[in-house]
């Protein structure tokens, strides 16, 4: 069913998971492999032949779509566009880094007040927690 690589195509924005993502497909993975990942619900719209005389547009969800294709024969060139979670990444724990650089700082004989504003302004910190963590250390 739609054996097919998928290849990304789209933009995001640091620290939030993409909204919509646009796939373009090539030969390997399945829609199956695409709803275990994402999940079977996962709404979906995939194109077929886009521009040309046998253009199709269908849309569903993962599931819907696994079994559409099981039942019609995909042919062509696909584009694949997935839905979004709708909710923000996750943000990764940076505070060892945050540490390290505090510490790496601090031992160079900056103040406190800088060390914060710089460990804020190149780990992309808030400055409470910048300072909290400096002042943290011995």
């Amino acid at each position: 069913v739609l054996s097919s690589v998928l290849v990304f195509v789209g933009y995001a924005v640091p620290g939030w998971a993409l909204d919509t993502l646009s796939l373009a497909v090539v030969p390997e993975p399945t829609l199956e492999d695409l709803a275990e990942v994402c999940g079977d619900g996962r709404r979906v719209t995939i194109g077929r032949e886009l521009t040309k005389l046998h253009e199709e547009i269908v849309a569903g969800t993962l599931a819907d779509m696994a079994g559409y294709y099981t039942k019609s024969e995909p042919r062509g060139e696909f584009t694949v566009v997935l839905e979004g979670t709708g909710q923000p990444a996750a943000a990764p724990d940076r505070s060892a880094e945050a540490a390290e650089l505090a510490r790496r700082l601090l031992a160079e004989g900056h103040s406190r007040r800088e060390v914060a504003q710089q460990v804020a302004t190149e780990l992309g910190l808030a400055r409470n927690a910048a300072y909290r963590l400096v002042t943290g250390l011995p």
